[in-house]
Formats: C-alpha cells, structure tokens, sequence
C-alpha cells in the first residue's frame, strides 16, 4: 500500500481549522492508501503520529506532551520521511503529501515550493499559482488578465496610509462608502471589516494593519447581495465541478464564525463532526448541504469564471471559488481558496462521489498524474560552462 502524507497545521491563522480538517479526513476515509498524519506545529516543527487514534485533546497542551502522546518529531529527506526511535533511524516511502494546511505557508505557496523541491507530488496547486491565490490585490491582476470580472477596488500599503492619510482617504472617499477592508494575504475572513464612512474607515484601518502591510479596499456590495462558492477538481484528468452552494451569513460579511462555528463556538470537539449546514457547526465545517436551485444564466456564468482560473492559472486538486452577485444579477469573482476548509469535500460527497474514500484517492490520484506529467518536460540544459 502506498503511504500519503497527511501534512496539517502549520504557521497560520487557520491552524486550528487545518487540525479539525485532518481529523475528518482521517475519521471518514476508508480508501486504496496508507495516510501518515504529520502535524507540522506553529514553531514549523513536523511530527508524525503512527497511531490511529488522533484527536483533537492531543494538540491543547502540545509542546510540553507530545513525546508522552506518542508523536515522533520527523525531517524530510527527499521522498522519504525520517524519524529516530532509541537506536535506529526509520524511514518511510512518500508516494504523494495531501495538503491540508489552511492558509499561512500551506496555502500561500511555501509548503509546495518545498514538497516541489523534494521531488515530490502534492494534491494542492503550484507554488506559483498558490501564491497568486493568496494574495488578494496580485489575484486581482490575474483576473482581469482572463477577463473574469470583480468588484471595484484600491490598494495602499502600511507606509502610504502614514506617510499620507489624505490621499488614502480620498480613494476610499471615491470609491464610495460602504467598502470593505481585507489584509491582501489572509483567510478566511480574519482581519476583514466593513466601513459605512471615515471613521469606520481608520478603525478598520487598524485592524487590517495587525495582520498585513498591503490593504485591499474593495466597493461593498450589500444591498441584495448574494454570495455563492463552487468547487473545481480534476477526475480522470478532465475539470468537474460541484453543486452551487448559496452561502448563508448572520452578519454583512460571510464571516469566520459562518464558516466554521455557527452558534456553538465553546469546543472544536463539538463542532468538528456537526451534520448541519450553518448553526451549530459552521458551513465549511457541516457534513450535509442543502443545495438550492440556482438560475441557469448565473450558473454558467461562475462555472465559465471559475473554470478559467483553475484552468489558465495551472490549479490542481479540490479549489473553491467564492462569488458574490449583486442586485442588478452581475457576477463577480471575490476570492479563490486554493486548499479550502476540510478540503471541501461536502461539496463533492455525496453528490458526486460516494465516500470520502473515494474523494480523497481521486486528489491522490491527480496530483501522481499531474507530478508524472510535469517529469516529462525538460527541465536541465547541460552548459558545459564548468
């Protein structure tokens, strides 16, 4: 059986969401392949856990007890994964790393220029493309590149808001209030606020500044606005698409809570393995959907949007597109999610594949095919120089 490692955690904000993630890959996947969890802690010090009895109490005390629980703190050597027991060094073959860190270096390209590094396959996107994804001011560009439409927006950084107030001001003004502001490189709603006029503005100001140095500032869309995400991954090599799903909120923004808490917010434990879409448990975090029916014309709009970027930016594995449409039915792309919340897969199962064993082989199975694919082209010039 081939060993795939479940990498999870990591330097982010969403850390957290990246450990329940992993615990409900592992409680629900029965399939072809041997996954090795490896938690990779908020110091970026990876441990693998050989037992099969993970869960979420290990991680509340974990650097002063994860010898005692049983984690083996591990090193990456090329394909193969390393760790020392009292006398001996053991080693295991990695045939593919299933990405499962949300946000930080997971999703905004580190982990896979290392995995790529290693020689490895990987079942999230390119280093590239990952790093345009997070970034919400470059994806901008890449959007507009592909003719995919989005809201009106400004940039400014930490420096230019000091050095010259007035002028940042002055768009917001332009813009026209309401707007919302977004640290460029975070998820998941962290940091994200939105201003009815100045005041709110450098309020908001403040708090985007404590997560990110670029601030993004885009026109709000509130008045019978709707938001809608969809889901693209490859099967048999050929791009497939989830059901539509209608994003219920309780506040002006699809916010951290509406993801992944929704009325319980006392224990991951409670809300880990929830079956209800929003309420307690949280929408990226549920294990049922309600899909709603949605108007031909829009639907094929944000197929035909989405499908471009997954496409032409070279994206691999499950990738989630988030929507908003306004009142007058114009679609615009807002967010691109590269490795989403518990890998998406209440968008795919079961309405496309019958189990999690089947979703999380076929990610298996496209990134190997992608990684054989990419061996294929030339990437050495022999210059005799030296």
């Amino acid at each position: 059986m081939k060993n795939v490692v479940l990498c999870f955690g990591g330097k982010s904000f969403e850390h957290d969401i990246s450990i329940i993630t992993a615990l409900i890959v592992l409680k629900k996947y029965r399939g072809k392949y041997n996954l090795l969890p490896v938690y990779i802690s908020k110091n970026q010090e990876w441990f693998f856990y050989p037992k099969n009895d993970l869960s979420i109490t290990l991680f509340k005390n974990f650097d002063a007890e994860y010898k005692k629980n049983g984690f083996k703190k591990v090193s990456l050597e090329k394909d193969q994964l390393c760790y020392k027991s009292l006398f001996s060094v053991t080693k295991l073959k990695i045939d593919c790393v299933l990405n499962c860190c949300h946000g930080g270096f997971g999703e905004d390209g580190s982990l896979n220029a290392l995995l790529e590094a290693n020689d490895l396959s990987v079942t999230s996107g390119s280093s590239t493309a990952l790093g345009i994804c997070m970034d919400k001011i470059l994806s901008k560009y890449f959007f507009k590149s592909q003719n995919v439409p989005f809201v009106d927006y400004f940039s400014f950084t930490k420096d230019e808001f000091i050095k010259d107030k007035k002028s940042v001001l002055a768009m917001a003004e332009e813009l026209a209030y309401p707007v919302i502001l977004k640290p460029s490189k975070l998820g998941s709603s962290i940091g994200i606020k939105v201003a009815h006029n100045e005041t709110e503005f450098i309020e908001s100001v403040k708090v985007a500044l404590e997560f990110d140095n670029n601030i993004l500032v885009e026109k709000a869309i509130l008045e019978d606005m709707k938001e809608y995400n969809i889901a693209l991954m490859k099967k048999n090599g050929k791009v497939i698409f989830s059901p539509i799903d209608v994003v219920k909120k309780t506040d002006e923004i699809f916010s951290f809570k509406d993801k992944y808490i929704g009325e319980d917010s006392t224990s991951c434990d409670k809300f880990a393995f929830k079956k209800n879409h929003m309420g307690k448990g949280g929408s990226f975090v549920s294990e049922q959907k309600k899909w709603e029916k949605i108007p031909s014309k829009i639907k094929k709009k944000i197929q035909k949007y989405a499908y471009k970027i997954y496409e032409n930016l070279g994206l691999c594995g499950v990738v989630r597109f988030d929507f908003i449409l306004d009142k007058n039915n114009n679609v615009f792309l807002n967010e691109v999610n590269s490795v989403p919340g518990s890998l998406a897969y209440y968008f795919f199962v079961p309405s496309i594949f019958k189990t999690m064993g089947e979703y999380i082989d076929c990610l298996i199975e496209e990134a190997i095919f992608h990684k054989q694919n990419l061996t294929i082209v030339k990437n050495e010039y022999i210059t005799n120089i030296i």
